[in-house]
């Protein structure tokens, strides 16, 4: 039986590892379009070259929700692409180019909204994935989620930037009325905010062979608990299939908001 946790634990489940050990990646993402939009405000991208995963997930009620989600998926990679694959670098270092880049792309979203009244107040989230020798940089700002899967356990690596789950970090309300709130959909952190002071936060997962990992929106969250997100995850077959297999089951379920999934395979490389 799978064991499903509802946040990430204190201490990761991963065991100790000789450093510098790299991983195989294999990646892949589907989207399909809610009923909700006329057009998908969803999107996402897959560089397997440099080993980047981006999903964001335009915010309906703005003006400009498609095109800034794109936007911020376009120019994330053009940023994070500057970050060595090859290089052995400081984690520290990698974490601050993240911060960086997810600041640089917010202020370009801001600056556009600025000079066209279409796309003024313009948002979406944005969620990254980033390998970097054996270690997996999950980066995230709104509501879309990531997640791993390893030994059968899920683990979130993302918190929610909604206004409801402010409350429950705060203790006002539990996770079961976050649930049922009426500000469980409106967010306080996401790209396209002028006020936005600090970047995303950052996690930084030390790879073991056989994990797996997703990226999600909420049109997938919406409709699934944890539990049957790792049971679709934990189905062996490539990413292509499982991103496929979890929109379409998102879809079949009900869900009414654009449905968007990558996953990602890891194996540890044989040495040459």
């Amino acid at each position: 039986m799978l064991a499903i946790y509802r946040r990430r634990p204190q201490r990761r489940a991963s065991s100790v590892r000789a450093k510098n050990k790299d991983f195989s990646l294999a990646a892949a993402g589907t989207s399909r379009q809610g009923r909700r939009h006329s057009k998908n405000e969803d999107a996402f991208a897959v560089d397997q070259e440099h080993r980047i995963v981006v999903i964001a997930d335009g915010m309906g009620a703005t003006r400009g929700a498609r095109f800034c989600s794109w936007y911020a998926v376009d120019h994330l990679l053009a940023e994070l692409r500057d970050i060595p694959v090859d290089e052995h670098l400081d984690k520290q270092v990698v974490i601050a180019a993240i911060q960086n880049a997810f600041l640089s792309v917010n202020r370009q979203i801001v600056a556009l909204g600025n000079h066209n009244p279409h796309l003024f107040g313009m948002g979406t989230t944005a969620v990254v994935g980033m390998v970097r020798n054996d270690l997996l940089y999950i980066a995230s700002l709104g509501d879309s989620r990531a997640y791993l899967l390893r030994g059968g356990c899920l683990w979130q690596y993302t918190v929610d930037h909604t206004m409801a789950q402010a409350l429950v970090a705060s203790g006002v309300i539990s996770m079961s009325a976050a649930r049922r709130h009426h500000w469980r959909h409106q967010l306080w952190k996401h790209l396209g905010r002028a006020d936005l002071a600090q970047g995303p936060d950052v996690s930084v997962i030390r790879l073991e062979a056989g994990d797996r990992a997703l990226f999600v929106t909420d049109g997938v969250t919406k409709v699934f608990d944890r539990h049957a997100l790792a049971e679709l995850a934990a189905i062996t077959d490539t990413p292509a299939q499982i991103a496929r297999a979890i929109t379409t089951a998102a879809a079949a379920a009900g869900s009414t908001d654009d449905i968007t999934c990558i996953a990602m395979h890891f194996a540890q490389q044989q040495p040459a």
